[in-house]
């Protein structure tokens, strides 16, 4: 549970909107149990493809006297009087703070409309209280643990080439349909079958297909949980995890993963570290989810060697180790203090961080949706897009010689 960001910062995107944002390319009926005020949240604030995409997203119209008494009935008929109007594939019920308040059980929800209804549905019991990659998490572990468990299983094929799915797509970080197009096209090129991206450009019906899987390519933290589960239940499925940001990047871990040596290999922030060299300055802190701060990392070593890199983390700890040593800050009052005991001469973080950030450090902006929602146009370009920029402005330091040792 994280302390107050509210005194200067606005508060992160948190767990039903990280839940809600899961399924939202998957024809879902979204109900989220509050009052209206959750609700507007996320769609206002939240969720990038509102504005462009908008999918099925209710407030249960929570009242007084219904946490009072629970009338979880009334929730029921709800959803039931949506089905009048809307058939969905799959149907969320996700919590808010008053639910959590007064014990809503949320699984059990979900089993009886699943009854009612005979549609797949998710129930998560989710508070507010946590952040957006935790309910991403929670929500792609319930979706994946379904459909292990439902889906066909495919005898292995000696004849066909390796089948791969993507895991921790998330949105919310700039991993848009045009990225996912990218990385299909990439395995595409390279012989590989991509079985599903779970869950954007995806549908149920691929879905079905992931215990055909060879590989699990995991994009962000929020996917380790999943790719564990799927581990579980076949060890001999492999791990990728990396963010590739350029051709360069996603090509290289595609011959990973031909080459066979591929299996939890891993792009870390440590590696940055370690390979930086104190004399020529080029220190870093990044503030960015792990998995996109090693990415970053990878550009600025791909630009010019010996940069030592420091990773701060705003999202909640997931308790996975696959990218080493990073600093989780839990409130905004650590995250000033991290960023003043900081010796970096570079600071690459989204622009609200720029108060916090010493006058003698370079400043470059990495707007983040989670954090900025469309103040910087994170929701107008995906991460990618946001590398090409980056490097841009690598560019024009490397001419104007702010960057210490290189020269155009």
């Amino acid at each position: 549970m994280r302390k107050s960001w509210t005194r200067f910062l606005p508060p992160i995107s948190p767990d039903y909107s990280g839940a809600c944002s899961c399924l939202y390319e998957l024809d879902p009926l979204i109900i989220i149990h509050d009052a209206a005020g959750c609700t507007g949240n996320y769609t206002g604030y939240d969720e990038p493809r509102w504005y462009d995409r908008p999918a099925p997203v209710f407030c249960s119209n929570l009242r007084e006297l219904d946490a009072v008494l629970g009338r979880d009935d009334r929730l029921i008929r709800g959803i039931e009087d949506c089905l009048d109007a809307i058939r969905p594939k799959v149907i969320l019920i996700c919590g808010s703070p008053v639910p959590a308040v007064i014990g809503t059980d949320f699984e059990g929800i979900a089993t009886e409309v699943e009854s009612l209804t005979k549609i797949p549905t998710i129930g998560l019991a989710t508070n507010g209280a946590h952040l957006y990659n935790q309910g991403y998490a929670r929500c792609l572990e319930a979706l994946v643990r379904r459909f292990l468990r439902t889906g066909p299983k495919t005898e292995p094929d000696g004849n066909r080439g390796a089948t791969v799915s993507l895991f921790g797509l998330s949105a919310i970080d700039g991993m848009d349909r045009s990225y996912v197009d990218w990385i299909r096209r990439g395995l595409n090129q390279a012989g590989v079958e991509s079985i599903c991206s779970v869950t954007i450009g995806c549908g149920l019906s691929e879905l079905e297909r992931l215990r055909r899987t060879d590989w699990i390519w995991v994009f962000s933290e929020a996917g380790e949980g999943a790719a564990e589960l799927v581990r579980r239940y076949d060890p001999s499925v492999r791990v990728l995890r990396g963010l590739p940001l350029t051709d360069a990047s996603r090509d290289r871990m595609i011959r990973r993963l031909l080459a066979d040596g591929g299996a939890d290999e891993s792009q870390a922030p440590e590696k940055a570290r370690e390979t930086g060299a104190a004399e020529t300055g080029r220190k870093a802190l990044i503030v960015a989810e792990p998995y996109l701060a090693a990415s970053i990392a990878d550009l600025l070593n791909e630009a010019a060697d010996g940069w030592t890199v420091d990773t701060v983390v705003l999202q909640e700890d997931l308790g996975f180790s696959s990218h080493g040593r990073v600093d989780h800050v839990e409130s905004e009052e650590a995250l000033r203090a991290r960023f003043a005991a900081s010796d970096a001469a570079f600071i690459i973080a989204d622009p609200l961080l720029k108060r916090f950030s010493s006058p003698d450090a370079e400043f470059i902006a990495w707007p983040q949706f989670s954090l900025s929602s469309h103040l910087y146009g994170a929701d107008e370009r995906s991460v990618r897009d946001q590398a090409g920029q980056f490097l841009e402005e690598l560019r024009r330091m490397f001419s104007s010689g702010r960057i210490p040792g290189l020269s155009d």
